[in-house]
């Protein structure tokens, strides 16, 4: 399996002169060839999500009957592209690559650009790091089946919450399950509130 995301950097022309801080651009690749992509932009730092999609294993192949075990049905892990046909790659602004890569790499149709075709179009800024976050340890995937983990909380206990965008010192009120109660300050007084527990981080 294929790393999803490589640090190794592009070397040449950078060292001799100083350069804007580097972004992440969205390369098109043609269909099925975003892993031959990722390979050949080895010296770039690239990132390629994936995504874990869940099979039922057939009897005969692509046809019959799912094969079933103590009542189930017996399933496969197939890691797939999650943007079928797009990965990321991060260069600086002024960094001609984009041109060499857009013509010499196999696989690669285009560049995502700007609305004049000049140069590349930047993502937002954390959008690539957020999609990273989100892969399992190993080989970085993204698992839907995966259970989230989430902090020990316990009443009392000193929390960060992240509530429209902002983040919000608090302490635990209850927990239970997936959901989280927390004491918001609102209005001069402390308003128990209920937060999806992802948003929540202890401190």
């Amino acid at each position: 399996m294929l790393p999803v995301t490589d640090c190794a950097r592009s070397t040449d022309h950078r060292a001799s002169r100083a350069m804007e801080a580097p972004r992440w651009y969205v390369l098109n690749t043609y269909p099925q060839a975003e892993f031959e992509v990722f390979t050949a932009l080895g010296k770039f730092r690239r990132h390629l999500p994936t995504i874990v999609e869940y099979r039922s294993v057939l009897r005969h192949g692509h046809r019959g009957p799912a094969v079933m075990q103590n009542g189930k049905p017996v399933t496969k892990a197939i890691i797939r592209p999650f943007f079928p046909g797009y990965l990321f790659v991060e260069l600086e602004p002024s960094d001609p690559s984009w041109g060499a890569i857009r013509h010499t790499t196999r696989g690669v149709k285009r560049f995502l650009t700007t609305a004049d075709n000049t140069r590349p179009l930047p993502v937002p800024v954390g959008f690539v790091e957020a999609l990273m976050a989100k892969g399992r340890a190993g080989d970085g995937a993204i698992d839907p089946g995966a259970t989230p983990q989430f902090p020990t909380l316990a009443p009392g206990q000193a929390v960060s919450v992240t509530v429209n965008g902002t983040d919000i010192s608090t302490v635990v009120h209850m927990s239970e399950r997936d959901r989280v109660w927390v004491l918001l300050r609102m209005f001069d007084r402390d308003v128990p509130t209920e937060v999806d527990r992802a948003s929540v981080r202890a401190v």
